[in-house]
């Protein structure tokens, strides 16, 4: 799962990112699947790894078992 994240701030939440989904050709969609709020670029980045482990667990990378 490829993602973009665009760094914004945010009238409400502050300063964060928009969470895009990239298309199969990795192009950005015209619209954000959410809004990651953090203080500063590599602190979204992390929530929105983060975030995307949670929303989308079958796509996330499977840890190996001992």
């Amino acid at each position: 799962m490829k993602y973009l994240l665009e760094p914004r701030q945010h009238d409400l939440y502050g300063m964060g990112g928009d969470l895009y989904l990239a298309e199969g050709d990795g192009s950005r969609p015209k619209e954000p699947i959410a809004f990651i709020p953090g203080k500063d670029e590599n602190a979204a980045a992390l929530l929105a790894q983060q975030w995307l482990k949670v929303a989308f667990p079958a796509e996330a990378p499977k840890g190996k078992k001992k």
